[in-house]
């Protein structure tokens, strides 16, 4: 099992939201790992080594949950290579220890200290590791207030001598809720929340909460399960979609139309060419520009491809008030997504 001892070290720009909270501005997403349709079946032992080259090129922060199939018992295999063969890196003399995010995701009911209690031990058991960095809670009735206890639970794993729980955030509440936690459990610290040019939900009364009691988000779905991307310029929309792509068309044609994206993926290459970047850093880098947003998680297509290189690439891209200019005048012709779907998250309930 292996403890982290907090200690910062320098990374491509790195946020730290507290001593013992830190991670790059990319995070590697191990949704895909709960779903077979992604790709064909890959060995185990070839995710721990992509996983292993995320880390040594800084990417240090990895956010699974426990209902993502495996990923909890891969990510603990990922940890124990570290301690038989511990990588190097160009990036430092001396990498961190990974930061580790997962997340607790209850059917709604009682929640006991010691069901909250059990809960994070297995996930720990999995992982492979004593004390998680961030554990992030998700409730998907709103109805059953009994989130609030599983929540109080949390932050008391994060007194005990020995924590479970370094940090507690939440994932996909919306504002309305973010506010009523807040207010009753200290010190949360983030909101995972889907946010990208399409969807700009987190814009609004998101923004304003988190303001109010210094949140940060982590988002997903800022490249649209890969549809904005230089690809589909001109394309029909993919025929046989991973669940992901699948996911974000419907977020697409709810905004607008698939003509109305290929306007907007037009734009964002002529916004992309003029810089020397792509679409994708510039997609990345709309949301990355805002004061809530902490960190944009890279869902990781493990065993498929990786686009490290080009993912750093997006936290040097600059984007000009003409920039943004051009883009919001393609948002504004569609809809927007918080008068369709509802506030962030309310697509899970």
């Amino acid at each position: 099992m292996i403890r982290r001892r907090p200690s910062f070290h320098p990374l491509p720009q790195t946020i730290e939201l507290t001593p013992t909270l830190y991670f790059p501005r990319l995070l590697v997403g191990l949704w895909a790992l709960s779903s077979d349709r992604w790709n064909e079946p890959v060995a185990e032992h070839k995710i721990v080594n992509e996983l292993r080259q995320y880390y040594q090129n800084g990417m240090i922060g990895f956010d699974m949950a426990d209902i993502y199939g495996p990923a909890e018992k891969i990510y603990g295999a990922f940890i124990e290579s570290l301690k038989t063969s511990p990588p190097s890196s160009h990036l430092s003399s001396h990498l961190p220890q990974p930061v580790s995010m997962t997340k607790f995701v209850p059917k709604p009911g009682e929640m006991t200290f010691d069901k909250v209690k059990e809960a994070i031990e297995a996930s720990l058991g999995r992982m492979k590791i004593e004390t998680v960095d961030l554990i992030q809670f998700h409730w998907w009735d709103y109805s059953d207030k009994r989130y609030l206890d599983a929540l109080t639970h949390l932050n008391e794993l994060t007194k005990l001598d020995d924590p479970l729980v370094r940090h507690v955030g939440l994932t996909n509440f919306d504002s309305e809720r973010l506010e009523e936690i807040c207010q009753k459990v200290p010190n949360i610290r983030t909101n995972q929340v889907q946010f990208s040019i399409i969807d700009t939900r987190p814009e609004g009364k998101m923004r304003k909460v988190c303001e109010r009691y210094n949140v940060k988000l982590l988002t997903y779905g800022t490249l649209c399960g890969g549809l904005l991307s230089e690809k589909y310029i001109g394309q029909s929309p993919p025929s046989s979609p991973t669940p992901s792509q699948a996911k974000y068309l419907q977020s697409i044609l709810q905004w607008g139309s698939w003509d109305l994206f290929q306007e907007l993926l037009q734009v964002l290459q002529e916004i992309a060419v003029k810089h020397g970047y792509t679409i994708a850093n510039v997609a990345t880098k709309y949301v990355l520009r805002q004061p809530h947003v902490a960190a944009v998680i890279v869902g990781a297509r493990l065993g498929v491809n990786q686009h490290i290189e080009e993912n750093w690439r997006s936290l040097e891209c600059n984007l000009s008030d003409e920039d943004l200019e051009k883009i919001q005048a393609v948002q504004q012709k569609g809809k927007h997504l918080e008068d369709v779907i509802g506030d962030c998250g309310d697509e899970y309930r």
